[in-house]
């Protein structure tokens, strides 16, 4: 039994000493600190473990002591660590002077290492590396160290925990030292690296200067290499900005936190950038190369976002995997430039591009030098200029100086060669712009020469066969003059000399009118023409003669081949401040292969007889001057073109502001506005509306819906000038012509005809009607509106003959028949009741046969007077005579003609004749 107790005994005291020898961190060598200016290496006093463990805490870890391997520095010599693992090194550190002693421990790089500093009477817990707090002491100058305090002959003892993946993250090597001493070493340290600062900030700013002065280039030019160099210069200074302060410190920590993948991700786009440049520059059609980018591209982007997930997965940091791949990729970037480097030397006969060979060699060369040294670096490590080579990517920086400096010239010889082809391409245009309106002046006149002897030989010949052979040249002679006139509009477009004008105006009302004449060409065809614009009040500011090329040449199009029955559909509506026009046609034979080839000028197909001309080259080049675009489709053999015009923040334009507001037109006419009256008919209230925005500045607007109602209103408000369309309900634009001209109030009225049918038989039909002029839809409003003023000023001039008449001489004043009879009614009607001072206005009306109005509007119309007026000049002008030929004194002339009194006679002959009565007889 007392054995079995001294077995027990003995047993139990073991197992408390292993327990005590367990926590005793006695047992550990500490590292002695002799005196005050200390600087040591201590990584041989540090003792380390690596585990998978992560979720160990301190009271766990200083229980393993026993396990923990002795003498860090010698750890290079051991195997290789399986990772990921958590790294933990433990190491005392005693103080064996009587002094208290501030010192610095630090370790060389690291994302986040946890410190534990441990002494007899507490616990405290630090956190260093790129994450550590920004107002620890030295984390601005050293990210990896932290101050601590030591008593007089006081042990503490240091445990260090750090997550790795990699043999890139783990700490390798600690030092302590006096703070003196770390002070002196960190002015030593700026002192040395000042120089290397000096230069790189210099090269960063430079680079930055770059970036920004092509970077307007772009947006200058809209030139895509600028776009793609401004790029290349962007990720180049990222990464020098990045290389400056991974060894100087220069940004906070948390910025470097990300540091490997930031540079990985700009090193990767610098390269893609690079190719993008100089395939840009290269201006070659080689489908094998754009293929070949786009893979790299698509590999590239797979590449990149497998770093940033593994990075972050990772707590910021890459694995032995990642490591591995972009070694691998950084292979792939050097044959991606090996590639472009061989297309460029194919092209180095060209001199910008031979520039940028030379820059892309001593690029990938740079390149390759970097890559030997790091990978040869244990061999080169001892001399110590490799060793800065490796640490400051020398070599690569040099090579970045001067590939950009060769970059650049070669962008300045490019824009300086860009700069002499334009002037030379501008010179060509202007003489092709020249040479086509010279050609087209010359087609005019043979065309002119040809159809007129047709239309001579149509109106003489009735047999059928002649007539179609005659209409057949009548036509072509017709398409060759469309054909001429957008001849010249393309060279207006090709030389710049088109511009935008824009006016303000009712869209939809506008597109109406355009639509009108193919309506009447679609019955006439066997067509069915489907319009649906939408409606709308307010006015925008656009180009009406581009947006009616634009809508006419696509609807000539669609009618041009779409066969009988079948549909075309016109739609327009607003959206996002912008048009929206939308052409169908169904039964087309055009194929999807066809739709790239549509817009190219007089594209025909194979199998087809017909081209298309060049009127849908013109719309291209329209809608594209206009900053539009337009979208072809084809579906269940329905061709579709769908154009969107910008109705805002268009350049190039010239915008012409109104001067008025629009206001609502009404019939009602103010007897006190001295404005011309236009009377506007037409059956479409929309294509009125458009008339009446031309001319509201300048005239008082009336307006009918047919033929029959514009008639009575013309006879009750007696007109300036009437605009009419010709088909009309009740009575259509010919025979309220008529009418017009061959009643006695409205007959001296001019009238101008708008019509749908185009044809030269109906224009003729118009004039015969005694229209004053003939335009057909869809109208130029320029042209519209000079018709009416000539009209006007034609009448005018009549005016101004009456007033120089000594008397009414029917012939002069008018330009029809009615009004000459109307002139000769008024002289009988003078010569019974000249005399009689009692005959006013009102007597002079009932005599002629009208209402005071009326009688007052056609008079003030035909001869600029009103009745009143009338009446007066027409005495003035028969005492004239009287005074001259001395036909009694001036009292018996003044009863003569009606005046009762003398002296207001006299005043009115003044006014009239710049002269009294007495000085007319002395003359």
């Amino acid at each position: 039994m007392k054995k079995i107790i001294s077995l027990l005994l003995l047993f139990s005291n073991v197992l408390f000493a292993q327990y005590k020898n367990d926590n005793d961190l006695s047992t550990l060598l500490p590292y002695e600190i002799t005196n005050e200016n200390f600087d040591s290496e201590i990584t041989s006093s540090f003792s380390y473990l690596f585990t998978k463990n992560n979720e160990l805490n301190l009271k766990e870890v200083l229980k393993f002591k026993n396990k923990f391997t002795k003498d860090y520095s010698s750890f290079k010599s051991k195997k290789k660590i399986d990772y990921p693992t958590t790294a933990f090194f433990i190491g005392k550190i005693q103080n064996k002077t009587s002094n208290t002693l501030k010192a610095v421990f630090n370790t060389s790089n690291s994302q986040k290492v946890a410190v534990f500093i441990i002494s007899e009477t507490d616990t405290i817990k630090k956190t260093i590396g790129y994450v550590q707090e920004s107002d620890s002491t030295y984390s601005k100058e050293k990210s990896n160290s932290f101050c601590i305090t030591f008593l007089p002959n006081q042990t503490k003892t240091i445990v260090l925990k750090q997550k790795n993946y990699s043999d890139y993250d783990l700490i390798f090597k600690f030092n302590i030292m006096s703070t003196a001493i770390y002070d002196s070493y960190l002015l030593g340290s700026y002192r040395k690296f000042q120089l290397n600062r000096m230069f790189l900030g210099i090269l960063s700013g430079g680079i930055l200067l770059l970036f920004l002065f092509n970077l307007v280039l772009f947006f200058n030019t809209k030139t895509k290499y600028y776009l793609y160099y401004t790029f290349y210069l962007f990720f180049v200074f990222i990464l020098i900005i990045l290389m400056i302060d991974r060894n100087q410190n220069f940004f906070s920590g948390r910025i470097m936190l990300y540091f490997e993948l930031i540079k990985e991700i700009a090193y990767t786009l610098s390269i893609v950038t690079y190719g993008l440049f100089a395939k840009s520059l290269l201006e070659i059609s080689n489908t094998r190369l754009t293929k070949f980018v786009k893979v790299f591209t698509t590999i590239t982007s797979i590449y990149l976002l497998y770093l940033i997930v593994i990075f972050f997965k990772n707590d910021l940091n890459f694995d032995e995997a990642a490591y591995l791949i972009i070694k691998i990729f950084k292979f792939l970037t050097f044959g991606f430039l090996l590639i472009f480097i061989m297309q460029l030397y194919k092209n180095k006969s060209n001199k910008y591009l031979k520039y940028v060979f030379i820059g892309s060699v001593i690029l990938f060369s740079s390149y390759l030098l970097q890559t030997f040294f790091e990978n040869f670096q244990t061999i080169l490590f001892s001399k110590h200029i490799s060793k800065q080579i490796v640490r400051t990517n020398l070599s690569i920086l040099l090579g970045t100086i001067i590939e950009i400096l060769f970059f650049s010239y070669a962008l300045h010889l490019k824009s300086y060669k860009a700069t002499i082809d334009k002037k030379v391409l501008e010179n060509l245009n202007e003489l092709k712009s020249r040479f086509f309106a010279n050609i087209s002046h010359e087609f005019r006149t043979p065309l002119t020469l040809i159809k007129s002897p047709v239309q001579s030989l149509k109106s003489k010949t009735n047999d059928e066969n002649q007539l179609k052979e005659l209409a057949l040249i009548d036509n072509n002679s017709n398409r060759m003059l469309e054909l001429v006139d957008q001849l010249l509009e393309l060279s207006k477009l090709d030389s710049g000399n088109l511009k935008l004008i824009l006016k303000d105006g009712n869209i939809a009302n506008f597109l109406h009118t355009i639509i009108e004449p193919f309506q009447f060409q679609a019955s006439e065809n066997n067509l069915n023409f489907v319009s649906n614009i939408e409606k709308s009040s307010q006015n925008y500011s656009f180009d009406k003669d581009i947006i009616q090329k634009i809508a006419t040449n696509l609807l000539s199009n669609a009618f041009k081949y779409t066969l009988e029955n079948e549909t075309i559909t016109f739609e327009a509506s607003i959206e996002n401040q912008e048009l929206k026009l939308k052409i169908t046609n169904s039964g087309t034979e055009i194929k999807k292969e066809d739709l790239p080839q549509l817009f190219e000028r007089f594209y025909q197909k194979k199998d087809v007889s017909q081209g298309v001309g060049i009127g849908l080259s013109l719309v291209q080049e329209l809608v594209d001057l206009y900053e539009g675009k337009i979208i072809t489709n084809i579906e269940n053999n329905v061709l579709s073109f769908t154009v969107f015009i910008p109705l805002n923040n268009v350049s190039n334009a010239i915008l012409i502001p109104l001067t008025k507001n629009i206001e609502t037109i009404s019939n009602e006419i103010n007897s006190e506005n001295d404005l011309p009256i236009l009377l506007i008919v037409d059956d479409n209230q929309d294509i009125r509306n458009v008339i009446a925005t031309i001319f509201q500045e300048n005239y008082t607007i009336i307006q009918a819906q047919d033929g029959e109602e514009a008639y009575k209103l013309a006879q009750k408000e007696i007109p300036d000038c009437i605009v009419s369309d010709v088909v009309m309900p009740k009575m259509d634009g010919f025979e309220f012509t008529k009418a017009i001209k061959n009643n006695e109030l409205t007959s001296f009225i001019p009238i101008v005809l708008l019509t749908a049918k185009s044809s030269d038989e109906y224009k003729l039909e118009g004039l015969q009607s005694t229209a004053d002029a003939f335009l057909t839809k869809p109208f130029n409003n320029e042209i519209l509106e000079a018709t009416v003023n000539q009209l006007i000023a034609e009448r005018k001039k009549l005016q101004k003959r009456y007033s120089q008449e000594l008397v009414l001489r029917p012939v002069d004043l008018v330009i029809n028949s009615v009004d000459e009879k109307f002139i000769e009614k008024l002289q009988v009607v003078l010569d019974k009741n000249l005399s009689n001072s009692e005959f006013t206005s009102e007597n002079f009306s009932t005599a002629v046969g009208m209402s005071r109005m009326q009688l007052h509007r056609k008079l003030k119309s035909l001869l600029g007077v009103t009745a009143t007026e009338f009446l007066r000049n027409e005495r003035l002008k028969t005492a004239s005579e009287l005074l001259k030929k001395g036909n009694g004194n001036i009292s018996d002339v003044a009863y003569a003609v009606g005046f009762n009194d003398v002296s207001y006679f006299s005043k009115c002959f003044k006014e009239m004749y710049q002269c009294t009565p007495s000085e007319m007889i002395n003359k």
